[in-house]
């Protein structure tokens, strides 16, 4: 397949007006090969991505996160961009970022997680103004209210790790805002959701305390949150394309963060 097919198809699947503005989608390394006949998908590239695709013969990967997100002014092997970038184009291999196209998406980053938790579907947290069945984030019901302990437990059990949260008001959780990922400028939303819970990542402290006796607000972890998209992608691409392999799930694990005691399901049985 060429590559510009490929980028045809995939701006048709997930269209860049549907990105959040600012956001670094796209082709963001373009290689010597113009044809590709096997893609690798991954949550993001890291040396261990750059070799898996080697090793698998891959000609493109094919990223939830974007690895440029500035203006190169140097290409600097020695920096961790530079040096990625460096890699790709030593060894032909092209680089496409999706983010928050995929965010965006009917099916996407947290309507995956929504069905993970046995929700059913309520609507966009915030519709797409410019595409009809798209948005960012969602609002999902659970069949029947549940205890908030049995609901912690739950979402840490799917989601492999401990959660940090703070205590909203309500003594059962029905109505849930989730958005996968950095979400808490969707705080507000939420609010105005009259969600029972908001479920994201990548909370401060004092956003804590802002949502502290008005919404529980839960942190699973960033990663946590994000790491089942490359296997939906895959399956998503595969059936876009009418293939079974030309799009390959990338088997490595590229959460930097480590934990004690080792939580090998997230990372890092390494230790």
């Amino acid at each position: 397949m060429t590559l510009g097919d490929f980028l045809d198809e995939i701006n048709e699947l997930l269209p860049p007006k549907t990105a959040m503005q600012g956001d670094r989608i796209g082709l963001q390394v373009q290689s010597s090969n113009i044809d590709f006949s096997k893609a690798l998908v991954a949550l993001e590239v890291t040396e261990t991505v750059i070799a898996e695709a080697i090793s698998q013969n891959c000609q493109l990967i094919v990223t939830f996160h974007p690895l440029i997100w500035q203006a190169l002014l140097a290409i600097n092997s020695d920096e961790r961009v530079g040096n990625l970038v460096t890699k790709l184009i030593q060894n032909s291999i092209s680089l496409f970022s999706i983010h928050t196209t995929f965010d965006s998406y009917a099916e996407g980053t947290s309507k995956i997680i929504s069905d993970l938790l046995g929700m059913n579907f309520i609507d966009f947290l915030v519709p797409s103004e410019t595409n009809e069945n798209c948005g960012m984030g969602v609002i999902a019901q659970l069949p029947s209210p549940m205890n908030p302990d049995l609901f912690l437990e739950r979402l840490s059990l799917a989601f492999g790790c401990p959660l940090r949260f703070a205590r909203g008001t309500a003594k059962d959780i029905q109505t849930v805002a989730i958005v996968g990922g950095s979400g808490t400028s969707f705080f507000d939303d939420a609010i105005a959701k009259k969600a029972d819970a908001f479920i994201t990542a990548d909370v401060s402290y004092h956003q804590f305390h802002k949502a502290d006796g008005k919404i529980w607000l839960i942190d699973p972890g960033h990663y946590e949150m994000e790491q089942f998209v490359p296997e939906h992608l895959t399956s998503l691409l595969n059936e876009r394309f009418q293939s079974k392999a030309l799009f390959v799930k990338s088997e490595t694990i590229t959460n930097p963060v480590y934990y004690y005691p080792v939580n090998k399901k997230n990372n890092n049985d390494k230790i």
